[in-house]
């Protein structure tokens, strides 16, 4: 058995997904109304895909055998997100969201996940091969602890059996903002709703909701338009370059071999809030800021204060093949 096999409980009709591989000869099952349940692999069978094709999920049983425990999760719209690597937060209870690390590619790929703490260093949750169309659950977070969450680390090296073309080892970090919990989606592979962000392939597009739209009588708005057309001074938007950099030697060129470290980090700040008002103001959808390396306490406070903004969706590295490890790139509302 491994992680990623259909299971039946012998001692049962539910059926799940195994999760995780747990000590003493036992497994986590994913049933499929979200439970993870502890199990001992000896009272659990795999459900082999010619099973399936003749009886569907569900081997045939009497009337009298099939008690269900649950109540059927709704259905959910296919999901038609593209191949990529994905984060799906899903509902437990409506305390507890379970995570998940979603492999939507053709390839399989060693991952680790921690946390990202305040010093810097990292706290390890979670480290398995992940095959090809699996979604391990890799984490479980509460709602009520919301304001401590800690950026989640991804690492990842792609690979396939036999030859195959190589693929840019994966690290990723992740900020967390009240507002992606605003739309859910249906994760690939899941098939579940769930609050879904990509971490790697097409941007994920989500499903807006449709509103009812105000009838405008288009005579009388033209006739608001002209009357206050005077009374409003024209004002443009300075649109910001889409990367910005911040290390000190262009910001201050002329000065910064005589500036004290608090000084340099206290310009940086004023930069990097600067010109993220200005993306916000101009509508961009998103801005990359370079910080580079140094020290990590530049990174550390710009990720911060990113976690914090009510305007940004979500932050994470940028470019790594252009900037390493040194710059961040903010996402909009």
């Amino acid at each position: 058995m491994k992680i990623g096999d259909k299971v039946r409980m012998l001692s049962g009709t539910e059926e799940g997904v195994i999760t995780k591989i747990l000590q003493n000869g036992q497994v986590e099952v994913e049933i499929e109304d979200g439970f993870a349940l502890p199990v001992m692999a000896a009272e659990i069978v795999i459900i082999h895909k010619q099973e399936e094709k003749y009886f569907g999920k569900k081997s045939p049983v009497s009337i009298e055998e099939e008690k269900p425990i649950f109540k059927p999760t709704k259905k959910v719209k296919k999901s038609t997100v593209g191949e990529g690597i994905y984060l799906a937060f899903t509902d437990f209870n409506d305390k507890l969201l379970n995570v998940y690390l979603i492999n939507n590619l053709s390839y399989s790929m060693l991952v680790t996940v921690s946390e990202q703490l305040e010093n810097g260093h990292e706290k390890h949750l979670f480290s398995e091969q992940i095959d090809k169309e699996n979604a391990p659950r890799i984490h479980r977070l509460s709602r009520e602890d919301f304001n401590d969450w800690k950026p989640l680390i991804i690492k990842a090296i792609f690979f396939k059996d036999g030859n195959f073309e190589p693929k840019e080892t994966l690290i990723f970090t992740m900020g967390f903002n009240n507002s992606f919990f605003r739309i859910k989606r249906t994760a690939p592979v899941l098939e579940r709703e769930s609050y879904l962000f990509r971490v790697e392939g097409r941007e994920v597009q989500p499903d807006l909701p449709t509103e009812k739209l105000e009838v405008i009588d288009v005579n009388s708005l033209r006739e608001r338009i002209i009357e206050n057309s005077s009374k409003v001074s024209p004002y443009k938007t300075e649109t910001p370059p889409s990367e910005i950099d911040l290390h000190i030697e262009e910001l201050s060129p002329d000065h910064y071999d005589v500036m004290t470290n608090e000084a340099i980090i206290t310009m940086q700040l004023e930069h990097f809030e600067l010109y993220l008002d200005k993306a916000l103001a101009s509508n961009m959808k998103s801005i990359i800021f370079i910080h580079g390396i140094g020290t990590g306490k530049l990174r550390l406070e710009i990720h911060r204060r990113l976690s914090q903004h009510p305007h940004v969706k979500y932050y994470q590295d940028a470019y790594k093949d252009k900037f390493g490890y040194g710059a961040t790139k903010a996402v909009f509302q």
